[in-house]
């Protein structure tokens, strides 16, 4: 069915900017389909933190001695916000999800907006915000929000 996916953007020729991600997914469920287009992208974008640290102290005064050890692990994973889903669709019993993730900076994606925007510049647009809608954080820009 992979192929199917292939060969339907072959067909109809998607264009797509070069700073985006595309995912795709097929599935019986849409719910699923669209999980693993995320997940295509996640794969891409791939994020992961592991460190550890470990201490031992050695503790002695004449006869008496003690030990301690201490361990601290961490692990952390990157989270996708602002994916777009383009307009999924079932055909033969199946879904077919594209997901696109903008995978250019903040002030890339103003400067977009913005032609005459730089990061030397930044002062000259006043008035901006930062706004939390949806469980997102953004930045508004004379009324354009801008996703964190």
């Amino acid at each position: 069915m992979r192929h199917l996916i292939l060969a339907l953007f072959s067909v109809f020729s998607f264009s797509y900017e070069s700073y985006e991600i595309v995912g795709t997914g097929e599935s019986v469920s849409r719910a699923n389909a669209k999980n693993m287009a995320l997940e295509e992208i996640a794969k891409k974008l791939s994020v992961t933190v592991d460190s550890s640290l470990n201490i031992r102290k050695r503790v002695g005064v004449d006869s008496y001695s003690k030990e301690s050890t201490s361990n601290l692990t961490t692990k952390a994973n990157a989270t996708l916000e602002g994916v777009v889903f383009e307009k999924p669709y079932k055909r033969g019993g199946r879904w077919y999800v594209t997901a696109i993730y903008d995978n250019r900076t903040l002030l890339q994606k103003i400067a977009s907006h913005y032609p005459s925007f730089t990061k030397d510049n930044f002062e000259q647009f006043r008035g901006f915000s930062v706004e939390r809608k949806h469980n997102n954080w953004y930045v508004n820009v004379q009324g354009t929000l801008f996703l964190l």
